[in-house]
């Protein structure tokens, strides 16, 4: 089992692939909101996805490392450091947005003016429907914002992904005793069924797909993708089925085939270095560069709305595809900057302020 433990114990690749899905959204909003119609960058939900399927993937793996049996000092503890890994950057802008928020809004504004066939004037993203105001503000700190559909977008950023990573943590004990005491086949059943359920009843009330229920699936996918790499290292064929069992979880619940792809990918990362074309990819994926763009990828993802959201409050070039290009070589250097300054200052003293909490908290678990 330590020997298990050892050669699961990190995935540097993982990294890189953080790093993607962040410019990968980056780009994606500055197509968006340039109007360019000529070419289009893949949905960014869809570089969302990966990054729940990584938490799920990282939660799993963190809880069979430390063997997490779900008692409350180890429950405690794990959203004590999940907290603080999340919280001190998140509050500092929304803190931002709460206080330039007509700023934000009216940039927001300039940008759907100069294309209205994409944004009409009462669509479900208008600035104007927007009302960020003391209520909001506690909607969010609390982090409940997610459960409220007039909250699933209400701040200019992608925070209805961090809404549900916290709904994630929050249940992710109960979810990670369940994987522990029902097999693969029922896991999968009910995901699926959870998910045409909540689909079907409740996924119109939300702008945005911040209730953990419509994407509850996606994170259970990267706990089997993580339970699929781990039996893998003990029994090849039954490692596969498990994978096959997610790919049909995935399938089933309507996720698009490039984050299919993506699971796939990720599994031959951690359990097939041994190819040379997976180890050179893996390589590139981990390495000095690849360890930046990951570290900065939360900050990123947060930031860089508000960076596209002040380019609206000037005069932009009328040709979309010039204006694309204006956007991306601004917003993605300012983006990236900033991010680098918040994980420097805010963010890593947090997730190390976490650390110190932890320590003090009834349980062990993660305290180390």
């Amino acid at each position: 089992m330590a020997e298990q433990h050892k050669k699961l114990s990190h995935f540097a690749e993982l990294d890189g692939i953080r790093g993607l899905m962040a410019l990968w959204v980056l780009v994606a909003h500055c197509q968006i909101w340039s109007g360019v119609t000529s070419f289009r960058v893949p949905d960014p939900k869809m570089a969302v996805d990966v990054f729940m399927i990584l938490s799920g993937f990282l939660m799993s793996h963190q809880a069979r490392v430390r063997n997490f049996g779900g008692l409350p000092g180890e429950t405690v503890t794990f959203w004590v450091r999940r907290f603080f890994r999340i919280a001190p950057v998140y509050y500092v802008i929304l803190a931002t947005v709460f206080l330039f928020h007509g700023l934000f809004a009216a940039g927001a504004f300039g940008l759907q003016e100069l294309n209205r066939a994409r944004w009409p004037i009462d669509s479900a993203y208008a600035p104007n429907r927007i009302i960020f105001d003391t209520k909001s503000l506690f909607a969010h700190l609390t982090f409940i914002f997610g459960l409220i559909p007039k909250y699933s977008y209400s701040t200019f950023t992608g925070d209805w992904s961090i809404g549900l990573e916290m709904q994630f943590y929050a249940l992710f004990p109960v979810l990670w005793l369940t994987l522990r005491r029902f097999k693969v086949i029922w896991v999968v059943l009910g995901s699926i069924l959870l998910f045409r359920i909540s689909a079907h009843f409740v996924a119109g009330r939300f702008t945005e797909p911040s209730f953990l229920p419509l994407k509850v699936h996606i994170f259970i996918a990267g706990m089997l993708l993580y339970e699929a790499s781990y039996i893998f290292r003990k029994d090849e064929r039954r490692g596969v089925t498990v994978l096959l069992g997610t790919v049909l979880l995935c399938s089933f619940a309507s996720v698009p085939a490039m984050v299919i792809l993506a699971i796939v990918a990720i599994f031959a990362f951690v359990n097939l270095e041994n190819y040379r074309a997976v180890a050179l990819i893996k390589d590139s994926l981990s390495g000095r560069v690849g360890k930046f763009f990951g570290d900065v990828s939360y900050d990123v993802y947060l930031l860089h709305s508000l960076v596209i959201c002040l380019l609206g409050l000037v005069t932009l070039p009328g040709n979309p595809e010039f204006r694309f290009l204006v956007m991306l070589l601004v917003v993605a250097p300012t983006s990236y900057l900033l991010a680098f300054i918040a994980h420097k200052l805010i963010e890593g003293p947090g997730i190390e302020l976490g650390k110190t909490v932890a320590r003090l908290s009834t349980g062990s678990w993660l305290n180390t």
